[in-house]
């Protein structure tokens, strides 16, 4: 019989702990706003409201629960809201590189008419806030024609 889908060395029924108790971790700086998550989506809601194509469609990658995504597009003018969410242990595997491809690609999506923002409070394990300027530098560069940031 095949073993179920490995969380970090998990299996079974601790990989459901494994992720009720990230969950709750998270829902503990969401509730407590440590990571600035209200005055974020506050901005996130002026711009939809005053920059936004109107009606407009709303894709939220990594809406966890969408409770604040949902709050968010109250009042706007949203004609259709998409949310995908993935387990952090799936997400450690876009890398710079394939991040920075999958970026182009919805820049090109989007055009010249649509928003495409991006908002990462957080670094990985061991990268400083030098490092981490760096790279969001690198990721916020123009596509060029290979889908990859000049």
């Amino acid at each position: 019989m095949d073993e179920p889908i490995n969380i970090r060395g998990t299996t079974g029924e601790s990989a459901a702990a494994f992720f009720r108790h990230q969950w709750q971790l998270y829902r503990k700086f969401v509730d407590n706003n440590y990571l600035y998550h209200r005055e974020v989506y506050g901005r996130l809601h002026r711009m939809l409201v005053d920059e936004a194509v109107q009606p407009f469609r709303f894709l939220d990658i990594a809406c966890g629960g969408a409770r604040a995504t949902v709050e968010t597009l109250k009042g706007t003018r949203v004609a259709h809201f998409y949310g995908i969410d993935l387990s952090p242990a799936a997400l450690e595997h876009l890398l710079a590189p394939a991040k920075l491809s999958l970026m182009c690609e919805i820049r090109g999506i989007v055009g010249d008419t649509g928003l495409f923002l991006i908002y990462e409070n957080a670094s990985p394990d061991g990268e400083d806030r030098d490092a981490w300027l760096r790279r969001w530098e690198r990721q916020n560069q123009p596509c060029g024609a290979d889908g990859r940031g000049i």
